[in-house]
Formats: structure tokens, C-alpha cells, sequence
């Protein structure tokens, strides 16, 4: 098989992160720098496109109310949510 086995993986992670952990800074924190001279950072930020996708990525295209009739001995009325044709989630 060859190269590193689990066990040796496994000590060398740990032996790395006891000594990141006495040094008292992660490699992380010293990696980042403060931004500077900037005083909105929602107007600073660059592209914000995403934003919309990550909003609406749940929200249905469509709905419609229907009645558990077979299924159901209370005639329960349930509200189906649609997206791209298909239903994703029923709801009361």
C-alpha cells in the first residue's frame, strides 16, 4: 500500500494542532489582516448577485390548495408550494 498510514496521520494532525494551540495564535488568525480605511463594508463589498439566489432559493415558483380527502377522515385542507413543476413542500 505504502504512504502515510491512518494512525501516523492521525498523530501528526494532533501533534500540529497541540503546537498551534501553544503558540496562542491559529495559522488562521495570522493569515488575516484588518481591513483599513473602509467605513461601509456592505458598499465595499464587491459583487452581491448571490445575495438574491441565496433569498429565493426556497421560495416557490407557484402554489395551490387541495384537500387530503382519500387519505385523510378530516378533510384537512393543505396548501402545495411548486418549484420548477415539482412539489417541494406541503404545508397546512
Amino acid at each position: 500500500m505504502g504512504g502515510i498510514s491512518r494512525r501516523n496521520f492521525v498523530k501528526g494532525a494532533a501533534s500540529g494542532l497541540l503546537l498551534s494551540m501553544i503558540s496562542g495564535k491559529s495559522l488562521a488568525m495570522r493569515a488575516l489582516q484588518p481591513a483599513v480605511d473602509i467605513t461601509n463594508p456592505l458598499k465595499h463589498y464587491p459583487v452581491r448577485g448571490w445575495e438574491k439566489v441565496y433569498r429565493n432559493i426556497y421560495k416557490p415558483d407557484s402554489s395551490y390548495t387541495f384537500m387530503c380527502t382519500p387519505n385523510c377522515t378530516h378533510n384537512c385542507y393543505l396548501k402545495a408550494y411548486v418549484k420548477n413543476d415539482v412539489v417541494v413542500r406541503i404545508g397546512p
